[in-house]
């Protein structure tokens, strides 16, 4: 494990490209940052520079980086400080270093408020950038489709794509204000904003916004993705398996099987206690929530009726949904589903089964996931398991060099309107 110091940057070696990490500031969500931490973002951008500048070119002698919006998101750095400060550092770097081997310094935003605020501060671009695709590439979408009619065993391991092409996408601003507008008097402003904010003014309003939360993706009825997935994927009995980051529980609802399904990253279907105080602090929370309902108001999402706040019946403390967000996540609701999960690749490989992976909106927030495992899998199965990775944007990519070899494809395009064309 890498341990550094905030600012500073170190290299590490990876299967495709250098990578250079970084520590910088966290914040408190809502607070502004102090002068040290503004001296320490700039540091991680500096830093990440100096290293870079020491490292090799490539052969053809390009050298380029692509820079993360470093201390944002879960780490609260209000986004257009940040980026004032990386797109000025980067700036003073360069004019400081007119001999440089670096070529390229890509700014690497995640969500569209991220695109606009570096996109004011750099100005108009002098081309036009390539265009997502709106249609899909027709010798890719073939040659997945081939791999998919001769496949033995199918893997699906989907992301927060494959559900915000359904609608439920964490980062819509229009989505949470409709369902959420007494949040966003607390500075909320999307539901991937709630994740790490811990600045409610009561419990009342903690639990009101999660039983909302819970209530709203329990009544999500727009699925024509997985309605038209999960027939098809039942066609290979037991050698199909799902596994997902997403929460939200939309396979089951939708008829997938719990036998054949893990969720690593934990599930709406279940409350735990913070203090993690024992393995069988978990209760189911659709009950809780549909208790609690009628008594939130649906002006400012607040919960009226204290009583409906939920209390571990072991140890008295708080309580939360649970999902990996801290290291007081409990797994054990999940460990029959990573069980499964082994169980059936181990097989699957054993019996020397062409595999298919079929990675649906998985993107680079959490890539030891799925991203990473599935590519590694790819990797050391003796072109036995193959990867087709669909989504838009940085979400399907793969490695050049698995790609070259023909063991992965990428879909560049909207998984509502691939996946039908890919299954039929």
């Amino acid at each position: 494990m890498l341990r550094q110091d905030r600012g500073c940057g170190k290299s590490a070696s990876s299967e495709c490209r250098p990578e250079q990490h970084t520590v910088g500031p966290q914040l408190k969500r809502g607070v502004s940052p102090t002068e040290t931490e503004r001296k320490q973002l700039t540091k991680s951008y500096d830093s990440i520079l100096d290293a870079l500048e020491h490292l090799p070119c490539e052969e053809d002698g390009s050298k380029s980086v692509a820079l993360c919006c470093i201390s944002t998101g879960l780490f609260a750095f209000p986004a257009d400080e940040a980026a004032e400060i990386a797109v000025s550092t980067v700036t003073s770097w360069l004019q400081k270093h007119p001999s440089t081997t670096i070529n390229d310094v890509i700014f690497n935003t995640f969500i569209k408020s991220d695109t606009e605020i570096y996109s004011k501060l750099l100005g108009p671009t002098p081309t036009n950038p390539l265009p997502l695709a709106k249609t899909l590439p027709q010798s890719t979408l073939s040659l997945a489709r081939d791999w998919l009619a001769s496949a033995d065993a199918v893997l699906v391991t989907a992301g927060a794509g494959l559900s915000a092409a359904e609608g439920l996408d964490y980062h819509s601003r229009d989505l949470f204000k409709k369902n959420f507008p007494g949040c966003l008097k607390l500075g909320l402003t999307s539901l991937y904003s709630v994740f790490g904010f811990n600045d409610w003014p009561s419990e009342e309003h903690r639990w009101g916004y999660f039983f909302t939360h819970l209530n709203m993706v329990a009544n999500w009825s727009n699925t024509p993705t997985y309605q038209a997935l999960i027939p098809w994927l039942r066609n290979f009995g037991q050698d199909a398996f799902v596994r997902t980051s997403n929460a939200d529980g939309l396979f089951l609802a939708n008829g997938w099987p719990k036998g054949q399904l893990s969720t690593p990253q934990g599930s709406y279907g279940y409350l735990q206690c913070l203090n993690n105080c024992r393995i069988d602090a978990v209760v189911p929370s659709a009950p809780l929530a549909a208790d609690a309902m009628p008594h939130i108001d649906k002006a400012t999402q607040k919960l009226l009726d204290s009583s409906k706040i939920p209390l571990c019946r072991f140890c008295g403390s708080k309580m939360s949904i649970c999902v990996r967000a801290g290291s007081w996540f409990n797994q054990a609701p999940f460990q029959e589903g990573e069980a499964q999960w082994k169980a059936w690749k181990s097989r699957v490989l054993r019996e020397k089964k062409n595999v298919v992976i079929l990675e649906l909106g998985v993107g680079m927030n959490t890539p030891g996931v799925l991203r990473w495992p599935n590519e590694d899998l790819v990797m050391r199965s003796g072109g036995r398991v193959k990867l087709i990775c669909l989504g838009m944007g940085p979400e399907a990519m793969v490695p050049w060099e698995q790609e070259d070899e023909g063991l992965s494809t990428c879909i560049q395009g909207d998984i509502g309107r691939a996946i039908p064309l890919l299954l039929e």
